[in-house]
């Protein structure tokens, strides 16, 4: 059913033209209804098949979806000459990375498997894995809506603006990531085990060695936003990601032998670190990293801060509350002290934000004000 329905996903479209409101408003409301069902119908093991069909069944309304209002943006398609494989040649450039984003945790845990022929300790990577990956999956949302405007400005050849555009990427990249990266590992042993149960504490200790790809991984893809793909060199990104496959395949024989499941996720973030490497060096005389080095002094020092007082609030938060309630309560505190701390230290980006929009909440309480003199008279 994934396969099927990613033939019918018209999200590229909105995507190509910077139309994401009405996208992420469907998103959201499947993702809602999506998790709705999943706490009110999934209780264990027997309702497996019931969870495949809402993950599944959710794919296909987000597909579905994507195809309201699009009539009115496409003309009706001619078959007499559809050039199918000059589309499916020029398409297969974006296969590789993708392939290989969707390869590298099924390499370290087939390997896994393979080599110590114990489900359980496969099991633990995986769900290890899946939780760094959520969060990874959330600082990338910043790439769709980049690469879109990057392509516009590489084929106009607006120097400036690609120059601005990056500085901002790579910003908002380093506010995300930082405080992720260190947030993790200050609330994982409550965070974890709270997520997945308890019978998943050993996953506890993999998290913290594959907590770096939460700063590696989303870079990597940012800089193909805005960088490698944008400027037409795929096949130089494409390279280094085989040459990734193959690093973490002699990586994973190597360390699984020797470390099991920590070996393998040694092995994955290693490989991550392999590609982060690669692709900065590649890329380091058009995106101008150092433009970025306030904000990240600042994001780092914001960090420390908030994990030093995350790690002195512990003791307190660790009193008869659930490992879920002290996660909640340990990231809305960490979330306030982070953007307090870059506030006070003036950040560009953040400043800028929050002036903005308190700009705009002043606007309308005046707006309401004048409404309500207006109504009185």
């Amino acid at each position: 059913m994934n396969i099927l329905v990613n033939g019918f996903d018209a999200t590229f479209l909105f995507q190509g033209l910077e139309d994401f409101g009405p996208l992420c408003l469907r998103n959201f409301f499947v993702r809602l209804i999506n998790m709705i069902l999943i706490f009110v119908l999934i209780n264990g093991p027997e309702d497996f098949i019931a969870y495949v069909l809402i993950m599944s069944g959710s794919n296909i309304l987000l597909g579905l979806f994507s195809f309201i209002g699009i009539n009115k943006r496409v003309a009706k398609p001619t078959w007499k000459n559809p050039h199918l494989f000059t589309h499916i040649k020029n398409s297969f450039v974006f296969f590789i990375p993708t392939a290989s984003i969707t390869f590298f945790p099924i390499i370290s845990k087939s390997l896994l498997g393979f080599i110590k022929n114990d489900t359980s300790v496969s099991g633990y990577f995986e769900q290890a894995d899946k939780l760094t990956t959520l969060i990874i999956t959330i600082i990338n949302s910043v790439d769709a809506i980049m690469m879109s405007r990057m392509t516009y400005l590489y084929a106009t050849n607006d120097k400036e603006q690609i120059k601005q555009k990056n500085k901002k990427a790579i910003q908002f990249y380093l506010l995300l990531s930082i405080p992720a990266f260190l947030g993790l590992i200050a609330i994982n042993k409550y965070f974890t085990v709270g997520f997945f149960g308890n019978d998943y504490e050993e996953s506890v200790n993999l998290v913290y060695l594959l907590s770096p790809k939460v700063i590696l991984m989303p870079l990597t893809c940012l800089l193909g936003a805005i960088y490698y793909v944008p400027s037409n060199k795929l096949w130089k990104r494409n390279f280094i990601y085989i040459g990734g496959i193959a690093f973490e395949i002699i990586a994973n024989l190597f360390f699984i032998s020797y470390l099991s499941a920590t070996g393998a996720a040694i092995a994955s973030t290693l490989t991550e670190l392999l590609l982060c490497v690669l692709f900065i060096s590649f890329s380091k005389k058009e995106v101008c990293f150092k433009e970025s080095k306030d904000t990240a002094i600042k994001a780092f020092d914001a960090g420390i801060i908030m994990f030093i007082i995350l790690q002195l609030a512990d003791q307190f938060l660790n009193n008869n509350l659930s490992n879920i309630a002290v996660s909640i309560i340990a990231f809305i505190i960490g979330v306030l002290v982070y953007v307090s701390i870059l506030l006070l230290f003036k950040e560009e980006v953040s400043s800028f934000y929050f002036h903005f929009y308190l700009k705009k909440l002043k606007s309308r309480k005046k707006d309401k004000s004048k409404g309500s003199d207006f109504s009185a008279s």
